[in-house]
């Protein structure tokens, strides 16, 4: 364990990476995102009734990861996903649900990252018990040899 806080320093930075990328995503993201589709010639479906379409977009994208908004974004705009019609931005129900899945293995990886970061710490916390318990008990052996030294001496 002598590359122990090398470990630790690696695994935060990959964990905090993660983070990052599992941030909730912002109004501005959300709305650049549905820009982005209209862009491409996406619609907003009819039976969406809001005066502000991209409104309720925000508010039901509202904490979705910002990786999984990106992700299902761009596998819409490149028709990845065979059951949606290309002509039409997904409800916005519908695009939560596609982020988050995007998101899950990325939030995967975070929980492996830090469950791997517990793990280490926890054996280093073994490790170093059982080097103080091995040098008690080589105190308490060298002072019984001392012990029975001297009393043969005497």
């Amino acid at each position: 364990m002598t590359n122990l806080p090398a470990q630790l320093s690696t695994l935060d930075q990959e964990i905090s990476a993660l983070t990052e990328q599992l941030s909730p995503a912002g109004p501005d993201d959300i709305a650049k995102a549905i820009a982005w589709l209209m862009d491409g010639g996406m619609l907003f479906p009819a039976s969406i009734k809001a005066a502000d379409p991209v409104e309720e977009y925000r508010i039901v994208l509202k904490g979705v990861p910002t990786f999984g908004l990106r992700a299902a974004f761009s596998k819409i705009k490149r028709g990845e996903y065979t059951d949606l019609n290309p002509d039409f931005i997904p409800l916005p129900a519908a695009l939560a649900r596609l982020a988050r899945q995007e998101a899950l293995p990325k939030m995967e990886l975070r929980r492996m990252a830090a469950d791997r970061r517990r793990g280490i710490e926890e054996s280093a916390k073994v490790m170093a018990e059982r080097q103080i318990v091995s040098q008690v008990k080589k105190r308490r052996a060298a002072d019984i040899i001392a012990s029975v030294t001297a009393a043969r001496r005497a």
